[in-house]
């Protein structure tokens, strides 16, 4: 469903939003994210 592609882009737009904004409020979003992601891809 998710391809890798699709996967590295995306953390490249959360390492440039984490540069924008504070890197451990994005990195926790992140976190919570990527588990929800591996939840869903189970």
């Amino acid at each position: 469903m998710f391809n890798p592609k699709f996967m590295r882009q995306s953390r490249l737009i959360f390492f440039v939003s984490a540069d924008l904004t504070g890197f451990g409020v994005a990195f926790t979003a992140s976190a919570k994210a990527m588990l929800g992601t591996i939840a869903l891809a189970k």
